[in-house]
């Protein structure tokens, strides 16, 4: 990395820093008292690194809030091995644990422990200046609470980036949710946001997601730090050169 580089990378830091904070701030403003109704946050910590080129291994980590930075809606890691046929197309398997909490925290019963086991492909595509991805994923689910069930869910989401700038784009994406015991569509997401690189394989992003599970919605603040690594320096890996917009988490 060039000198120029380096000096510039803290400053791209702290612009995204402040972006992200003013953009909360002034949500945060219009956060309601009712836990139901308030704007919650979705935090989302996620990287991808490179055994080589065909080989990556996917570590995550999702905190989610029923109103702004408080009253913690759900704790998620997840973790997987992917393997890249080529630039555009891939597969993965992996885990994830997931901790729950209802919107009254009074109740220690009422937490709720998932375990999953999920097998994913992706497939991307540029079209001009676009960047698509589509995503299908099979979760197996063990779930306990109060009960212990298990279940399947099928997911499919579409995926579309698009460069602002030399290191600014905008994404959306809809995802749909399948769950295989109630046989019906039962959850949707829908994301918009803006997405800043401040330095080699690290990016931030920030942007509004509605989630519609059954018949209830919620609108949630989404932050993201997304990176990648290469664990061995030789390495050039073909794989992740257009995650500049690719990338994507949960």
């Amino acid at each position: 990395m060039s000198e120029k580089s380096l000096k510039s990378a803290p400053n791209k830091l702290v612009r995204s820093y402040l972006f992200v904070l003013f953009f909360s701030s002034i949500l945060f403003s219009f956060a309601q008292q009712s836990l139901e109704d308030a704007t919650g946050t979705w935090v989302v910590i996620s990287g991808e690194n490179a055994l080589n080129r065909q080989w990556s291994v996917t570590t995550e980590g999702i905190l989610r809030s029923y109103n702004m930075y408080e009253s913690t809606e759900f704790g998620l890691l997840r973790s997987g091995i992917t393997f890249h046929f080529n630039t555009f197309n891939d597969i993965s398997l992996g885990l994830v644990h997931l901790d729950s909490q209802p919107f009254d925290h009074s109740d220690p019963d009422a937490l709720t422990t998932q375990f999953w086991i999920y097998e994913q492909y992706q497939h991307k595509t540029n079209v001009n200046r676009f960047a698509f991805t589509q995503r299908l994923r099979m979760e197996h689910r063990w779930i306990e609470n109060q009960d212990r069930t298990y279940n399947n869910r099928f997911r499919y989401r579409l995926q579309v980036a698009h460069p602002i700038g030399p290191n600014q784009y905008l994404k959306a994406f809809d995802e749909l949710f399948f769950d295989f015991s109630q046989t019906h569509i039962n959850q949707n997401r829908f994301y918009v946001g803006f997405g800043q690189k401040i330095a080699k394989g690290i990016k931030v992003e920030i942007g509004y997601m509605k989630n519609h599970i059954a018949h209830n919605n919620y609108d949630r603040v989404n932050m993201a730090l997304y990176f990648q690594t290469h664990l061995f320096k030789n390495v050039i890996n073909d794989t992740l050169k257009d995650a500049n917009y690719h990338i994507n988490s949960n």
